[in-house]
């Protein structure tokens, strides 16, 4: 269990100074655009992993005039426990803290409270670049699969040993071959848990593709990010010249992406914007669902802006899913009106209005 309690904002957008209590499961962030309420999930998120969801330039976020965010969250855990976390970010500054002791793991973080994000922009999930389809897939391997991370980031930096031997003029085989069979050895794990963790996940992502799209013949395959029929390390001996061109290792896990298919046909041919965010919708909530049946773990939702796009169909089709989930949820839009007739299952709502934060009976 993992319920954000309370968060204290300052300098975040235009949140200068804000704070809230926020319900155990349903919460509704209603404002105009531009008043502060995408702000304050992006607080939320900063809380959670150290970072925006909306930029990778953290002064971006950083109130005008001031040096630094800080966000403050306490989290009920199971058991009763309640833990502190602080985030403080700005132009060369990046501290983080958990019950008060210093962290220098935004990992540390993440596994504390998991956090999913959709938005306007999940349709990307589909249609953009194979990165996109990799992060959806390692959030899930983090979560789930412990013996992930480890060997992930032993991948990373035995590759970045590599790359680094490939850019010099001096570069041999022998040299380049030490590092090709501690790639292989980590390329073996992580493609076999990734395949383990789709076969897993695929069962509940045609069950959320169903209820949220009406289609039942979801389909997600794994491209494990280079091709050959033996060993990756043989791969590797065989792009050497290749690589040693180029300067890097173009092809590994690191290139690896997912065909999401519906009666055999990519997603991203047959579907309109609004049914790509359905299905990334879908995919993301599954992860959802399978981290709770299998660590019974719940994860805080965040869902910005949730009518972009959607019809009141299918919001009302989105929201009863998400009711089915023991999950908090936060949910942005301009109108109340716009949540339709679900709006009787919100706990709380918080207005917000030129950076300033009311909850509302």
């Amino acid at each position: 269990m993992s319920i954000l309690t309370r968060i204290d904002v300052s300098n975040v957008r235009n949140l200068t100074q804000v704070s809230i209590q926020p319900s155990s499961h349903t919460n509704l962030v209603v404002g105009s655009n531009g008043s502060g309420k995408t702000s304050l999930l992006e607080a939320i998120h900063l809380a959670a992993v150290g970072r925006s969801f909306r930029t990778h330039n953290i002064n971006k976020v950083v109130s005008k005039g001031a040096e630094a965010l800080v966000v403050f969250a306490e989290y009920l855990l199971a058991d009763s426990v309640i833990s502190a976390v602080g985030v403080e970010r700005g132009r060369g500054i990046a501290r983080f803290r958990v019950n008060g002791i210093d962290s220098a793991s935004i990992a540390e973080l993440a596994r504390l409270a998991p956090l999913q994000v959709i938005t306007p922009d999940s349709h990307q999930l589909i249609e953009l670049g194979p990165r996109y389809r990799r992060r959806f897939v390692d959030w899930g391997m983090f979560h789930v699969e412990q013996d992930f991370f480890p060997v992930w980031r032993r991948f990373g930096q035995a590759i970045k040993q590599r790359n680094a031997a490939l850019r010099q003029s001096s570069a041999s085989r022998s040299e380049i071959g030490v590092w090709n069979q501690e790639l292989s050895a980590c390329e073996h794990r992580i493609t076999r848990l990734r395949q383990s963790y789709i076969a897993e996940l695929l069962p509940y992502a045609r069950d959320a593709a169903e209820s949220l799209l009406g289609v039942a013949s979801l389909e997600i395959k794994l491209l494990p990010g280079w091709a050959g029929e033996k060993s990756y390390e043989c791969y590797l001996e065989r792009a050497f010249s290749q690589d040693l061109a180029a300067g890097y290792t173009r092809h590994g896990p690191h290139r690896a992406d997912l065909v999401i298919s519906i009666d055999g046909v990519p997603t991203r041919e047959i579907l309109s914007r609004g049914e790509q965010k359905l299905i990334a919708s879908a995919l993301r909530l599954s992860q959802v669902k399978l981290l709770q049946d299998r660590l019974t773990r719940n994860c805080i939702l965040l869902i910005d802006d949730l009518p972009s796009e959607l019809d009141v169909g299918h919001r009302s089709k989105f929201i009863d899913y998400l009711n089915q989930l023991n999950c908090q949820i936060f949910i942005s839009t301009t109108e109340p009106k716009l949540i339709g007739d679900r709006l009787s299952t919100v706990d709380k709502l918080f207005h917000v209005e030129r950076g300033r934060i009311k909850e509302m009976l």
